[in-house]
């Protein structure tokens, strides 16, 4: 089948329209940050300057996209009505199953960022309140990663909303109905033989997939990233250039990996697409004929900006080790760098293909592969189902190919970069489970009734995955952790406690809504203690990481205050009645022996549900007595929080 590599003039409101979109995100960016924090270190004239040229631009831009739209269309209402009616049946499927996505997202929007999620959290709010204009670029690295693109879009409102969390939840739900939206379009098209509602409905094995809903509000690089790179994926299937260049901008300064997710799809599609012209000329000719004199430019640009930015910007920190020793080297016993691991490898491989629910696709597409090599003549009704015929739009089938293979890439990657075995790290492959799912029921079943019926149960048990840990493989070899009267399971193995503590509560632990029980239970802790701000949280060794009741003071400055008239945790401590509570992290040794602490006469000492009386037996050997205890339990576990005061009580 061929494609042809001339694409139509575009029409003007189509420019237009792209246009807009990229105006958008550098207005909203300028007003709220000169709303909020004023002109900086911008001149005002030069200020006032930008103020009028990019919000003009966007507004011209929009109404006359708009204007020329509406005049390009039917403007009789009955009409626009029906099909309005008939857009709704059509895409039925996807709106139900993003609907129901958004409505346990939101149910979200109360957390607190944990853990690395916390960090992040942390640099964004740093970011937001000391960023400069002459040092955008260096301003806006968050943990060492180069977090620009998805900066653009946060620190609006973040400045909007500081410390509560709630604009980056609701830039991070748009981005994820968006990116299901463009995975819908680019799959409609990909398969059009495939009823949309097939397809709408197999775009839920990626909003509840454990990595997407159930760790929705972790906010980290790696979500953001994938987020993007399937909205690029749709721009190029649909062949808009400027709206590629601009989301290459963003993929590629969203993590130092956003690189391999550009190049790996974008050269494998650009070839593809020149390939399959019909002109007759030789491929290199179409090749340069599709590539120049605008796109080759347009698409290199933002690749080479990250390129020269890593090598002599400010990437010279971007994921050192603790040595300092650079990422791009070869260490088959290294850390943060390239090499041949074998046991990494299993691990990654397991989080790949088999933890999490990804056996179910692994599954499913092997006895689709089964059956459509034993149908014997049916073989050819498959085909047909599927495959697209001569008449049909296939223009979508480069980008389809271009993202197998940078999800290929990614995987090699993944494989042979060593580093931490973070779970999340395997979002990178959610998409992928949404079309092994389509395909394969479409493969397996002739009726509609019975792929929707099959879809809708891998949905179901991707829905109680993200909340509960009925993985087969995670209850066979995850890591098990105590946490009070529960038990949650990391995604690794074993043997990895040797290599990662795995004895507390933390990322290696983030794979779905288990690891957020910290959340309800400090604030159900705190509101029955209740704490005051004179009153002081003691913390026992990594307990106070585990249990994150004031953040991560090491790692960022921004940490958790306690809002007892709303029984609230907050990064928003800013307001007279939020407190940060007074804490002191006390020596692992401190088990042993009988040191003196400067302790106050009255403290709560925060404790793991797991642990037991020998990590209360050391304040008693001190002086210490039991005044009151405080047991908070849920469904993932329980804590502890004991109070002591000096003397008897």
């Amino acid at each position: 089948m061929k494609i042809a590599t001339a694409i139509p003039r575009r029409s003007t409101a189509h420019i237009l329209g792209q246009c807009a979109l990229l105006f958008a995100p550098f207005a909203f960016f300028l007003d709220v940050s000169v709303a909020v924090r004023g002109w900086i270190d911008l001149p005002i004239a030069i200020g006032l300057l930008l103020l009028i040229l990019i919000n003009g631009a966007f507004g011209v831009c929009s109404a006359t996209f708009l204007f020329l739209s509406l005049r390009e269309k039917d403007a009789d209402r009955a009409s626009f009505r029906v099909r309005a009616g008939l857009f709704l049946k059509r895409h039925f499927g996807f709106f139900f199953v993003s609907l129901l996505f958004t409505v346990f997202a939101l149910d979200q929007f109360k957390d607190v960022p944990l853990y690395d999620a916390g960090q992040y959290y942390g640099g964004l709010m740093s970011a937001s309140q000391t960023f400069r204009y002459g040092t955008l670029l260096s301003s806006f690295t968050i943990l060492t990663h180069p977090m620009q693109g998805p900066c653009l879009f946060l620190v609006p409102w973040e400045l909007l909303f500081p410390g509560q969390a709630i604009g980056l939840y609701l830039v991070l739900l748009l981005l994820n109905l968006s990116a299901g939206a463009a995975l819908y379009s680019l799959l409609c098209r990909a398969f059009p033989r495939i009823r949309p509602v097939i397809v709408g409905l197999s775009i839920g094995a990626f909003f509840f997939s454990p990595y997407i809903l159930g760790i929705f509000s972790y906010f980290n690089s790696d979500t953001v990233l994938l987020l993007l790179f399937l909205l690029l994926v749709w721009a190029f299937s649909r062949k808009h250039d400027l709206l590629v260049c601009f989301l290459l901008f963003l993929v590629c300064f969203s993590k130092e990996i956003g690189i391999l997710y550009a190049l790996g799809f974008l050269i494998p599609a650009i070839l593809l697409r020149a390939r399959n012209g019909q002109d007759g000329r030789p491929f290199l000719r179409r090749l340069l004929s599709y590539l120049l004199p605008v796109r080759g430019p347009l698409f290199a640009l933002p690749p080479l900006l990250f390129t020269v930015y890593y090598l002599f910007g400010n990437a010279s920190h971007f994921m050192q080790d603790i040595s300092g020793k650079s990422p791009l080297r070869w260490d088959n016993a290294g850390y943060d760098c390239f090499g041949i691991n074998i046991s990494h490898i299993l691990i990654r491989s397991l989080q790949t293909f088999g933890y999490n629910g990804a056996s179910l696709f692994v599954l499913l597409g092997t006895a689709a592969l089964i059956r459509y090599f034993a149908s014997g003549k049916g073989r050819n009704r498959i085909k047909e189902s599927i495959s697209a015929k001569e008449s049909d739009d296939v223009s979508a089938r480069p980008a389809l190919v271009g993202f197998i293979v940078a999800e290929a890439v990614l995987f090699l990657f993944a494989c042979l970069f060593i580093t931490n075995l973070c779970p999340r790290y395997t979002v990178t492959f959610v998409p992928v489970g949404a079309l092994i799912l389509l395909v394969s029921v479409c493969v397996l079943f002739r009726r509609t009734i019975a792929r929707i019926a099959a879809i809708c149960v891998v949905i179901l048990l991707l829905l109680t995955q993200s909340y509960m840990s009925i993985d087969p493989l995670i209850r066979a070899l995850g890591y098990p952790l105590d946490t009070g009267g529960g038990t949650i399971l990391s995604p690794t193995a074993s043997w990895y406690s040797k290599e990662f503590l795995l004895d507390a509560s933390g990322d290696m632990y983030v794979y779905n809504r288990s690891y957020a029980y910290v959340n309800d239970l400090a604030a159900r802790s705190l509101a029955a203690i209740p704490l005051s701000s004179d009153e002081t949280l003691v913390f026992w060794g990594m307990d106070w990481y585990e249990l994150y009741f004031v953040g991560d003071p090491f790692q960022t400055d921004h940490l958790i205050g306690w809002d007892p008239s709303r029984g609230i945790r907050t990064y928003a401590i800013d307001d007279k009645d939020i407190f940060l509570p007074q804490y002191r992290i006390l020596p692992t040794r401190f088990m042993e022996g009988s040191e003196s602490l400067d302790l106050p006469d009255t403290f709560y000492l925060c404790l793991p549900g797991r642990r037991g009386d020998d990590y209360v037996e050391p304040f008693l050997r001190r002086g210490y007595s039991v005044a009151n205890t405080i047991v908070a339990a849920d469904a993932y576990g329980s804590i502890r929080i004991v109070k002591f005061t000096l003397g008897t009580s």
